[in-house]
């Protein structure tokens, strides 16, 4: 950026991967347009591993589940999506990292699509909703400010050099409250 400001260019910056507006962690910028091409057919070519972290409520009667439920606009909310039969495919895998006191689970989830909201409506839909997701039924958001919901690692292709290359954002205060002893 500070050579194109130098030389009185824009910047170049794209957007590849972004979140909701309340969930942390990683997102992803392609600084030029060599790069932003090859990101770009990683996420389309299925190259992307997206794994996100949460604090649900309730404790799952299962360790590790494959959640594949379709997912499409809740018809009666311009800003919720809901598992419909008529919406598009959803996979997200589930595994329970941690049964918390308190009623409380963390869990890891690995999205294989792409839908909006996809963590959040799939968790929700097994009756386990994000913590503090006032959106999708949290039924004790009032602990928190925002669904505890973080994009915690990336793993794909390098845009250049094609090697795996491994992106992570370390977690959060407001969920590190509650894993934070985590081993």
């Amino acid at each position: 950026f500070r050579i194109a400001l130098e030389q009185g260019s824009r910047p170049y910056l794209r957007m590849v991967h972004r979140l909701d507006r309340l969930t942390s962690g990683v997102t992803l910028f392609a600084c030029n347009p060599q790069a932003h091409g090859p990101l770009v057919q990683a996420w389309a070519g299925g190259k992307v591993e997206r794994r996100y972290l949460a604090v649900i409520e309730g404790s799952p009667d299962f360790e590790s589940e494959l959640i594949d439920e379709p997912i499409g606009r809740d018809p009666g909310h311009d800003w919720r999506f809901r598992v419909a039969d008529s919406g598009r495919a959803a996979q997200t895998e589930v595994r329970i990292t941690r049964r918390l006191d308190d009623g409380l689970t963390e869990v890891e989830c690995r999205l294989l699509t792409g839908r909006t909201h996809q963590v959040r409506v799939h968790l929700a839909h097994r009756g386990h909703p994000v913590l503090g997701d006032r959106l999708y039924g949290s039924r004790r958001a009032g602990l928190v400010d925002r669904p505890l919901l973080h994009a915690s690692r990336l793993v794909l292709p390098h845009p250049k050099e094609r090697q795996r290359l491994e992106i992570e954002a370390p977690i959060p205060d407001d969920i590190g409250a509650f894993v934070s002893d985590r081993a």
